[in-house]
């Protein structure tokens, strides 16, 4: 079974900035690996929007970005 971990964020902080920084916390030097990461977005646009920002704040680093699907992708692949 796949290891599942709940990630609660500040309530009080904007979204996108939250997510972004707590999934780059991981990350070394050389590249930041998070392929192997499942994220569920409410909308399309939405995992358009946290691409962008994963791909704006890991720079000039190297990114492998994580599998984003919205919930119907999700729930198809069941």
């Amino acid at each position: 079974m796949p290891n599942r971990v709940a990630i609660y964020l500040d309530w009080n902080l904007s979204l996108l900035p939250a997510i972004t920084q707590q999934l780059l916390k991981t990350a070394n030097d050389d590249c930041i690996d998070l392929s192997s990461d499942l994220i569920i977005v409410p909308t399309v646009q939405s995992g358009r929007r946290l691409r962008e920002a994963l791909a704006l704040a890991a720079g000039d680093c190297g990114l492998f970005p994580p599998e984003i699907v919205t919930p119907d992708v999700f729930l198809g692949q069941a």
